[in-house]
């Protein structure tokens, strides 16, 4: 008799949350091609899309969620504390430019430490 080879579940993406993320997605690379920004991602219905930034160890991390209602932008940083220290000691300039940010040093953690930008759902749809 042969073993049961597991099969890969297929998951509903026609989910009212799975087609929120996806017109978010879509929009998002709507607006980067239009600014013909390098942030570009794949419109898929998933609530993250990571971002390279060029540099060994760091990556944005946009964020759809659709249970709270808002999108958020990260900057994480994994196992580097002179990179988030560097960041920090540039703290009031950098929210100059971007606004109030969460920064959270996460001690034990593989990526430690993050910024965090949040923006509500409601002004987008």
């Amino acid at each position: 008799m042969k073993p049961e080879i597991p099969t890969k579940t297929i998951r509903n993406e026609n989910t009212p949350a799975k087609l929120l993320q996806k017109e978010y997605w879509e929009q998002y690379f709507e607006i980067c091609d239009e600014l013909q920004s390098e942030m570009q991602v794949t419109p898929a219905p998933r609530h993250y899309q990571y971002i390279s930034m060029g540099k060994a160890g760091v990556q944005i991390v946009q964020t759809v969620n659709t249970k709270d209602n808002y999108a958020a932008t990260e900057i994480m940083i994994n196992n580097n504390k002179e990179i988030f220290n560097k960041l920090l000691e540039n703290k009031s300039e950098i929210e100059e430019k971007l606004g109030n940010l969460d920064w959270q040093f996460l001690e034990g953690k593989k990526s430690f430490n993050y910024l965090c930008s949040f923006l509500s759902l409601k002004h987008l749809f």
